[in-house]
């Protein structure tokens, strides 16, 4: 008996297999009713572990992200004093205003 285990966008992503029944008969409307009901919860299990994995890598992906930001994003008390003096001209100084 095989059924195929759906993902929550209805795309199938494995397929469940059973065989042979414990009495030897063969499976019936009942037996099949129950496969298909536990591989549902196969498939959330899986979609879940997936969904887990990409949450995981978007995680990390903005854990570099904001490492490489606060990196540049960062300066010396020294550097902020420097420029605090700095005589910076005005835009109209400069004649870029417009």
């Amino acid at each position: 008996l095989c059924v195929p285990i759906w993902n929550s966008n209805h795309q199938i992503i494995g397929v469940a297999q059973v065989l042979n029944r414990l009495d030897g008969k063969p499976f019936d409307d009942a037996d099949q009713r129950l496969f298909e009901a536990f591989v549902i919860f196969c498939g959330l299990g899986i979609n879940n572990t997936i969904m887990y994995d990409q949450v995981k890598k978007s995680w990390a992906k903005q854990s570099v992200a904001l490492d490489v930001l606060s990196y540049h994003a960062t300066c010396s008390k020294t550097e902020v004093d420097k420029f605090k003096a700095a005589n910076i001209p005005l835009v109209c100084e400069l004649g870029i205003d417009k």
